[in-house]
């Protein structure tokens, strides 16, 4: 056995028999297997620990959620949280070979049961933008002089239109990484939401963010399905007042996307990229 299938078996009495297919993770080690008694399980160490605390308070908040996996177990050997969490059913939305109404509308209805759940707080501060400009204002300390003047005018455009961004004091529970590859579906309906270790409390437009980036054309069919549980609380759920508060969310996202690049030493692939071009795209419609 090597070390995850070692601790399903040792810390939850479960022996993997098939190991299934995962996708890359940067910030945690995952096993999905089907166990001896025929069930399907994720085992999840995570690499920090407060990633791991985060999954683990927002499963327990979510547990009557019927897209969200439950959490079936937790290990805690040497400093290091070990999650056992219930398999779901489905591929990830890596294509649009999912994508069906019903998937779209369905995905939408449940975006809007899971901001139903409160948070303690907007992640230890008392208001929304409170947490925007804390961390974006972190975020610029991190970042090294290639792409400080960048960020700079990232952060001013940032600031200069929180009045843009919907006021809150009543922190939602937010996934803040909510997108096509933490979606499940299967045969055109949705099977679930996953990995929540970004989750904490913050405003449901929030979850919005990487839809409108990444899948733009489908996000009206998902609002359409948000609005219907949401109601009057989803004012800012309309694709055509969304556009503004979306390019101050690209802002807030590119600084912490470089934020985690400079933090790490770490420039491969496309994502320095993309964080610069989503600052840059925030400044040329916002300025």
């Amino acid at each position: 056995m090597d070390g995850l299938a070692e601790l399903a078996w040792s810390e939850f009495g479960i022996r993997p028999t098939t190991r299934l297919p995962v996708t890359e993770s940067f910030s945690s080690s995952v096993m999905s297997f089907i166990g001896a008694d025929g069930r399907h399980y994720v085992l999840k160490q995570h690499w920090a620990r407060n990633k791991a605390e985060r999954e683990v308070a927002a499963l327990r908040a979510l547990a009557t959620h019927p897209m969200v996996p439950a959490l079936l177990g937790v290990s805690d050997r040497d400093g290091t949280l070990t999650l056992l969490i219930e398999g779901l059913a489905g591929t990830t939305w890596v294509d649009d070979s999912l994508v069906t109404p019903g998937f779209l509308h369905e995905l939408g209805r449940a975006m809007a049961h899971m901001h139903l759940a409160s948070a303690d707080s907007f992640d230890g501060l008392a208001s929304w933008h409170e947490l925007l400009q804390g961390n974006a204002e972190r975020y610029i300390t991190s970042i090294g002089p290639e792409d400080r003047p960048l960020a700079e005018r990232g952060l001013e455009v940032l600031l200069g239109h929180l009045v843009d961004v919907p006021a809150s004091d009543d922190p939602r529970l937010v996934h803040f990484d909510l997108r096509p590859g933490n979606i499940l579906g299967h045969q055109g309906h949705l099977t679930g939401i996953i990995d929540f270790e970004s989750c904490r409390g913050g405003h449901a437009s929030m979850d919005v963010f990487k839809l409108w980036q990444q899948v733009p054309q489908h996000l009206a069919q998902v609002l359409v399905g948000y609005r219907e549980v949401a109601g009057a609380t989803a004012a800012w759920a309309e694709l055509d007042t969304s556009t503004t508060l979306m390019h101050v969310y690209a802002a807030y996202h590119g600084l912490a996307g470089l934020a985690w690049c400079h933090t790490r030493g770490d420039f491969s692939g496309a994502f320095p990229t993309v964080n610069r071009s989503l600052i840059t795209q925030a400044l040329d419609l916002l300025t």
